[in-house]
């Protein structure tokens, strides 16, 4: 017991100093959102780990209760930082609507502008030919 108390402080001090002080230009949440997010992401992986470390999942619902645990980190993970990190660098996609085509507000895509907001961000460039570049899809004749 005192081991799982002592991984819970560890876990929050880390949250708290490292990841919200060191990386929190990084989270794109809005508060509260945002620290049950990363606390989810933190306590839910140091204690999938642990109960694995401990060998705890060996029967049929251990398993599932592991696997159920595992996705709900690695979502959580994925929205607080994970989605705008990859807009900005690798699956650059360029969205625009009309008023004429669309349910949605008129809304013109800008390169410079999101090119801008990536870089005050993440100090990175997109790359929007990544994807064809890495997996190919160029038309050769």
């Amino acid at each position: 017991m005192n081991g799982a108390v002592a991984l819970v402080v560890v876990v929050i001090c880390l949250e708290s100093r490292v990841v919200f002080h060191s990386f929190g230009r990084y989270i794109q949440v809005p508060p509260p959102l945002n620290y049950l997010s990363v606390t989810t992401t933190m306590l839910g992986g140091a204690a999938g780990a642990g109960a694995y470390a401990l060998g705890m999942i060996s029967d049929a619902f251990s398993s599932l209760a592991f696997t159920a645990l595992a996705i709900v980190v690695s979502v959580a993970g994925a929205i607080v930082v994970g989605f705008p990190v990859l807009a900005c660098t690798e699956m650059v996609m360029p969205m625009s609507s009309s008023r004429d085509r669309s349910m949605f507000q008129t809304y013109d895509y800008n390169f410079s502008s999101f090119q801008e907001w990536c870089w005050k961000q993440f100090n990175v460039k997109p790359r929007p030919t990544w994807i064809t570049t890495e997996f190919g899809g160029h038309v050769r004749k």
